[in-house]
């Protein structure tokens, strides 16, 4: 199977968590690590940006930081929130109020962790944002057409183990 990936793309956290620290359902994992692994063997620059960064930190101890930070920098782009950033954010607020329910504990918290990580991705020069959560993708490709993707699952072969 073909995977068309751009040559700059973006992560939201749970592909960190599956891929990296290895933590989620065999599937998660297995999806995630491959993922990752093309983006290895194609040369992809991956963006993770500062909202997934501190989402991803939040379970590690505090003293681990600044180790996790600099491992994650030798291999990722690590892309800060920027000032050109609040308009597609602000814009993907307006559209995401529209589209998600009200007065869901936490809801509005998550939609702005939602537009952020959408808008740090598409400005930072992101080609594609990959995402677990229907609700992220479906924002960002109400502005963007066919700019967040799922996990793609990997081509199995004959024995069930991922293929190349």
């Amino acid at each position: 199977m073909a995977l068309d990936i751009p040559p700059i793309v973006a992560l939201d956290s749970m592909t960190l968590v599956w891929g990296i620290r290895g933590q989620g359902t065999e599937d998660q994992r297995t999806r995630a690590i491959w993922l990752l692994d093309q983006f290895t063997a194609r040369r992809t620059q991956v963006i993770i940006s500062a909202v997934v960064l501190a989402e991803y930190l939040s379970v590690v101890d505090t003293s681990d930081h600044a180790a996790v930070i600099e491992a994650l920098g030798k291999g990722y782009l690590l892309r800060p929130l920027t000032s050109d950033c609040s308009s597609p954010a602000a814009s993907l607020f307006q559209l995401g109020s529209q589209m998600r329910a009200k007065n869901e504990p936490g809801g509005r918290a998550i939609l702005r962790a939602d537009t952020f990580i959408i808008a740090a991705a598409r400005i930072h020069g992101a080609g594609r944002l990959y995402s677990n959560d229907s609700n992220c993708r479906d924002l960002a490709n109400r502005l963007w057409p066919d700019f967040a993707h799922d996990l793609p699952v990997p081509p199995i072969g004959l024995f069930g183990q991922p293929l190349e």
